[in-house]
């Protein structure tokens, strides 16, 4: 078994599914996520640990698949759960797998011979029809329940079948035996597919967010990789804000760090360690990263007329956001860019918020900008790359580390110089954020004793004030709130927002609300700080 970490909920989760599903109750669900945040791992630890009675999962993976890999690998995963071991020579053939099968499974290898009829005779879309009928047909046979994994669904369309979801949706609604659970990697086209193409009577999809994991979860992946190894908290900190807590980048990353510390016989991993193995893994032309992050580019770039999608990645990873300055940079159309960017747009590998164009993935975005771009301009040697590349390393962590032991406030404080009355979408609730004149930290004295911490900002036309709370927030809280806010306007307009990382009490949310308060939690403030290129708040910051 691959290895696997955390998701521990979504993975409890997957398995109720399962259980609900022979008691008669069906709710399918759709896992969503970023590539290589391991929903593919987790489906196969879902699979490897899925040990029920009567209940057989059926992987159909659609990545990097044409149609006729799509059903011979289909049609041999689902035979093989049928089929004791086979010798070496034969192991896993699809004949052998049939033969074998055809005396348990008369009805079932009778349909698989005329999906083979039809592939051979190139009758691929009713040949794809009767693979969709298939799982149900089984489940009637052996009078079991069949659960189908959909890996990068949205790669379905790309058979070219007329309403190649449509069907699918069909099946979905009348294959009462069956729990489906998609996959994919393109979060924003596949919610587009999932709300209007696969919108269903019955049958609707849970949709469950795979994220990359957090400070608490890499903490405990680092302590269960370093047995035996000590490496100091702020590393760690470090660690999950520069890979983004994505869990390939760390599981590379630490690989490096341990390989090194066995190399070098420590027994704690200090500074120097630390950043050389970010360099062998990032910078070498053949560490794991590097050469990961090259090929993802070479792909992206290799549709014909995508000769300046490079250069788009390099302008982002600079912080050209807007498409004015990427066109600008990359002496091109504004038109032209944005053809450009739309498949990216499609891929996830460039976001767009509130007309603002960025890389979700932080270290990709740091490998174009410190790497790639320097290959490209050859300015100076290896040597002299490899130096600069470990001193860039050296100052971006001296860089967080200092603004890790910054104040609440005072980080907050240097978000808010950030905007120039753009609008972002977080959360699906639209903000509008202005070039703030001024703004001063000061404190809020509760009923209770305690202080808040409190900004006064000014814009052009309106007053805002921004109430830092790490703890929940009270109605009284929105009482102390309001009376202030109403003391302190002075241009009649006011904005209020308040940000704690823990859920408000429901009252006080209501009274927030029914005063047109922003509410924002971790993960909006965090969604923001990410745009601007900010390390991420945690809630013992």
């Amino acid at each position: 078994m691959e290895s696997f970490f955390g998701r521990e909920q979504i993975l409890a989760l997957l398995k109720r599914r399962v259980l609900d599903l022979r008691e008669g109750y069906r709710q399918n669900v759709a896992l969503l996520g970023g590539r290589f945040f391991g929903k593919t791992t987790l489906l196969k630890k879902f699979i490897f640990e899925l040990d029920l009675d009567r209940v057989i999962p059926i992987t159909l993976d659609l990545e990097n698949s044409d149609f006729p890999h799509f059903v011979q690998t289909t049609l041999t995963g689902l035979l093989s759960r049928f089929v004791p071991a086979q010798p070496l020579s034969t192991l896993g053939t699809l004949p052998t797998l049939i033969e074998a099968a055809e005396p348990h499974l008369p009805q079932t290898i009778k349909r698989i011979k005329k999906i083979q009829s039809l592939l051979v005779t190139q009758k691929w879309a009713e040949c794809y029809r009767e693979i969709l009928d298939l799982p149900q047909r089984v489940a009637q046979e052996t009078d079991s329940y069949c659960v189908l994994i959909f890996d990068e669904f949205q790669n379905l369309e790309e058979f070219g079948f007329p309403d190649v979801y449509q069907e699918l949706g069909k099946n979905i609604m009348t294959q009462k035996r069956c729990l489906y659970v998609m996959a994919s990697s393109q979060e924003a086209k596949a919610k587009e597919i999932l709300a209007e193409r696969l919108s269903l009577l019955f049958g609707n999809f849970e949709t469950i967010a795979v994220e990359p994991f957090d400070l608490a979860t890499t903490q405990l992946l680092v302590q269960e990789r370093f047995q035996g190894l000590r490496i100091h908290d702020d590393l760690v900190h470090f660690l999950q804000d520069f890979t983004g807590g994505q869990p390939l980048y760390l599981r590379l990353i630490t690989d490096e760090l341990k390989r090194l510390s066995e190399a070098h016989r420590q027994q704690e991993i200090f500074k120097p360690l630390f950043l050389q193995s970010i360099q062998n893994v990032l910078f070498d032309p053949w560490g794991t990263l590097s050469r990961h992050f090259e090929l993802a580019v070479q792909q992206i770039s290799a549709t014909k007329g995508h000769q300046l999608v490079p250069s788009i990645l390099i302008s982002l990873a600079l912080e050209k956001r807007k498409l004015r300055d990427l066109a600008s940079r990359v002496l091109g159309r504004q038109n032209d860019v944005k053809l450009k960017l739309n498949p990216l747009l499609e891929q996830g590998v460039v976001c767009e918020n509130g007309g603002f164009y960025y890389l979700k993935d932080k270290l990709f975005k740091y490998w174009l900008r410190f790497v790639l771009q320097n290959r490209r301009q050859v300015l100076w040697s290896k040597e002299e790359c490899q130096q600069e590349f470990y001193q860039t390393i050296e100052k971006g962590l001296g860089h967080f580390l200092l603004q890790r032991r910054q104040d609440f406030s005072s980080r907050v404080l240097d978000l808010l110089f950030c905007f120039e009355n753009e609008t972002f979408h977080i959360n699906g609730r639209k903000y509008k954020l202005p070039l703030f004149q001024e703004a001063v930290p000061t404190k809020m004295r509760k009923s209770t004793g305690a202080y808040f911490d409190l900004i006064k900002a000014t814009a052009k036309e309106t007053d805002w004030l921004i109430f830092l709370q790490p703890d929940s927030v009270s109605e009284n809280d929105i009482s102390a709130i309001v009376k202030e806010a109403k003391k302190s306007s002075t241009k009649g307009r006011r904005k209020c927002i308040v940000i704690s990382f823990e859920d408000m009490e429901e009252n006080a949310r209501i009274k927030a609300l029914q005063e047109r308060m922003w509410i924002w939690h971790g993960d909006e403030l965090n969604t923001l700080l990410n745009l601007f290129d900010k390390p991420t708040i945690h809630r013992e910051s």
